[in-house]
C-alpha cells in the first residue's frame, strides 16, 4: 500500500472501520485487508500482519530497540532482623546469673 514501503497488503480505496469483507479495488488483486493489524477495523477483526510487515518490524526492532539479552534482575538486599536492645528500668537492676 502507498506509504508503507512495501506492497503486500491488498489495495483498498479507504480505511476499513468495520469487520465487513469487501473489495473496494476490484481491478487489483485481493480483497480489503480487514484482518490486518495495520488497518482501522475493530480489534476483534485483526489477526495478522503480512509477511513484509513482519520483516519490516523485525528490521526496525533490530535497528532501534535490540540491545541484546536483558540484564539479569538485581537480587533484593537480604533482610536482616532488627537488633532489639534489652529493656531495662532505672529502678530495677538487671538480672544476673548466680556465680
Amino acid at each position: 500500500a502507498p506509504g508503507e514501503d512495501f506492497d503486500d497488503p491488498p489495495a483498498h480505496a479507504a480505511p476499513d472501520f468495520e469487520c465487513i469483507f469487501g473489495d473496494t479495488c476490484p481491478s487489483l488483486p485481493g480483497a480489503n485487508p480487514i484482518e490486518n493489524f495495520m488497518n482501522y477495523t475493530p480489534d476483534a477483526c485483526m489477526i495478522e500482519f503480512t509477511p513484509n510487515q513482519i520483516t519490516k518490524m523485525d528490521a526496525m526492532w533490530t535497528e532501534y530497540r535490540n540491545t541484546g539479552p536483558p540484564s539479569p534482575p538485581t537480587p533484593p538486599s537480604p533482610v536482616t532482623s532488627p537488633v532489639i536492645s534489652p529493656v531495662t528500668s532505672p529502678s530495677i537492676p538487671p538480672v544476673t546469673s548466680p556465680s
